[in-house]
């Protein structure tokens, strides 16, 4: 295999690794079943990732980090594989579907790893800010104002997406665990996770957040299952790009005000 052959098919692991997650972000936006065995394949995914990137990996875990930057990618790249490997593990643990555990405890740290897994991811692309965007300025060209106008979309959408969506509630998960534990916690969360998806149709299904909430758990037996659409899928989608988009913004910012800034000194 040539390296150009290499770097291609490197690139097209990292868009499918990068294009399922989109669609896990709901565990309820296709189905529960959908959401547990391509779980399981996003777990095969990640090893062959890290197979085909061991020489990279290696390089950044031998401990020879000099520099501020290097030394922060490190911390970064050691806790995104540790939140997709908890991510995956307490997915299995919690399973409804395909394995009898169903240890109902360790839903908060399912989402709260889940959430830890979106930020690093988008703090990852971050710091590979400039590698991306030459990738992809090199087969999408815009105008310079429209590409403008496009981020300053995404990034708002991220932003209000972050607050409307469960994230948040994600990221305090194991911190308000006596509170919102097993089940019930369970049902919370699935009562936000559809919430702003397509607010017309939900709408219609629930005029209001009480009522968004009594429908969840009017369907406990189906643990928030909603009908499947597109429309919710897409959104779903969108909202990941979105959130971590976002984060990779922040990042790439912080940077070059950080590090460039200190590199000029």
């Amino acid at each position: 295999m040539t390296a150009k052959q290499s770097l291609a098919l490197r690139i097209g692991l990292d868009c499918a690794l990068i294009a399922i997650c989109a669609t896990l972000f709901s565990k309820n936006v296709i189905s529960l079943m959908y959401h547990e065995v391509v779980g399981l394949v996003l777990l095969i995914l990640f090893v062959v990732h890290v197979v085909f990137n061991r020489k990279w990996v290696s390089r950044v875990f031998s401990g020879k980090m000099k520099t501020g930057r290097s030394k922060a990618t490190l911390v970064v790249n050691g806790l995104l594989i540790l939140s997709w490997l908890v991510v995956m593990v307490t997915g299995v643990l919690v399973s409804k579907k395909l394995f009898p555990f169903q240890v109902s405890s360790l839903n908060p740290l399912h989402f709260f790893s889940a959430a830890l897994a979106l930020i690093m991811t988008g703090i990852h692309f971050g710091l590979h800010w400039n590698y991306f965007w030459g990738w992809i300025g090199k087969r999408i060209r815009l105008p310079k104002v429209v590409a403008v106008i496009l981020c300053v979309v995404i990034l708002a959408f991220g932003g209000y997406r972050v607050v409307t969506s469960s994230f948040g509630r994600w990221v305090v998960a194991p911190f308000t665990a006596h509170e919102e534990h097993g089940e019930r916690g369970e049902r919370q969360i699935a009562a936000t996770e559809m919430d702003g998806q397509r607010e017309g149709e939900m709408t219609s299904q629930a005029p209001d957040q009480e009522g968004g909430n009594a429908a969840v758990q009017g369907q406990r037996g189906s643990h928030g299952q909603q009908p499947f659409s597109l429309a919710n899928l897409l959104y779903t989608i969108a909202t990941w790009f979105s959130i971590l988009f976002l984060f990779a913004a922040i990042t790439h910012g912080i940077e070059n005000r950080v590090f460039l800034k200190k590199g000029k000194a």
